[in-house]
């Protein structure tokens, strides 16, 4: 496998590139991404006529891309970080502007986030490196507009600029040896867009059809070509509250990262203890400890709150320790009712 000096990514078309590099057998392990690097997405239209004002609409887009950047690290690094964990991970935290009608999407993460993959084999790095970088291209240009995978490597092709052909010709690296390093990778990249497509969904719910939504590769899309994407989504956040107060087993703790393991009627589901107080969270370290003494989970009645989309839960907080609060509801109730309101999109294919 060929190893180039430092790669210097300032574009999105340099992060093409270097995925074009990987998908031909060329090891890309040292890259210095611009501060300058953003992705830019601007909407246009009538309810968006003083975009430097940020409103509900865009705090959900900004949300939406957060939790897909955690999406997509989870599935392809060893880490599995939720949305309350970004407190202990700054380095995940995307960084966003609003300026001259844009949100401004800053792409540091992205070297933070492959310095997770420093235990990986070579190939492994460069798979995974690659997978990103696709994935968070997808969710921040053209989307996912078309009905079928079967010519998304025709797609990524065509994205790739003349200037970029000329250097891989100059590397002796040709167009179609990319092509068939690159199916593989985009096959999978759409398994994991489809899961974490909160991005497009956000956008779709929240623009008019007259809107026309301009991507950082310079794309327009018409409102109601999104929204005719996602017509079946229901007129709601990607994710769902609830509180789910009952009794729980406690079956483990972990130190380090602060949450407890809890299980009710359904599987198991780790909870953050961050807003208990010192005696709570206390309590609930011995509750672990006579479990792991006596050989069998601990019962608490706990107050918890859970997010839950596409009938999964994302992310559990225990608020405290007593009886169920007035509106709480049945954890096992709930996640049968979204798994049974879940409905899936028409398939997409990577558009770039």
């Amino acid at each position: 496998m060929k190893q180039l000096d430092m790669l210097h990514v300032n574009t999105i078309d340099d992060l093409l590139f270097v995925t074009a590099l990987d998908a031909a057998g060329v090891e890309c392990a040292n890259i210095e991404y611009s501060g300058d690097l953003v992705f830019k997405l601007k909407i246009t239209g009538e309810k968006w006529d003083n975009p430097e004002l940020l409103d509900y609409r865009v705090a959900q887009i900004i949300d939406s891309f957060q939790r897909d950047i955690l999406g997509i690290v989870n599935q392809h690094t060893r880490l599995k970080v939720s949305i309350n964990d970004l407190s202990k991970h700054p380095d995940l935290v995307v960084k966003f502007k609003v300026e001259e009608g844009c949100i401004k999407i800053f792409a540091e993460t992205l070297q933070k986030i492959l310095e997770y993959t420093k235990e990986f084999t070579t190939e492994d790095k460069m798979k995974t490196m690659r997978m990103i970088f696709l994935s968070v291209i997808v969710i921040s240009s053209s989307w996912l507009l078309t009905t079928t995978v079967e010519k998304a490597a025709d797609v990524y092709i065509a994205k790739i600029d003349n200037e970029t052909k000329i250097r891989l010709k100059e590397m002796d690296i040709e167009i179609e040896k990319v092509r068939q390093g690159v199916e593989p990778t985009i096959q999978k990249a759409h398994k994991t867009l489809s899961q974490e497509k909160r991005t497009p969904k956000a956008v779709a719910r929240n623009v008019d059809k007259d809107d026309v939504i301009t991507t950082g590769d310079g794309n327009e899309i018409k409102g109601e070509t999104l929204k005719a994407v996602y017509a079946d989504l229901p007129d709601q956040t990607t994710y769902k509250t609830y509180r789910v107060d009952a009794k729980y087993k406690v079956t483990a703790y972990n130190f380090e990262k602060r949450k407890a393991e809890l299980k009710g009627e359904e599987r198991p589901f780790w909870a953050q203890t961050n807003y208990l107080k010192d005696n709570e969270r206390a309590h609930l370290i011995e509750l672990d400890a006579l479990a792991i003494k006596s050989g069998k989970p601990q019962i608490a009645e706990l107050q918890v709150t859970v997010e839950i989309s596409e009938g999964k839960i994302t992310s559990a907080t225990i608020a405290g320790f007593g009886p169920p609060r007035e509106d709480a509801v049945s954890l096992s109730a709930v996640l049968n009712q979204e798994k049974q309101a879940t409905v899936q999109p028409q398939q997409a294919t990577l558009q770039f």
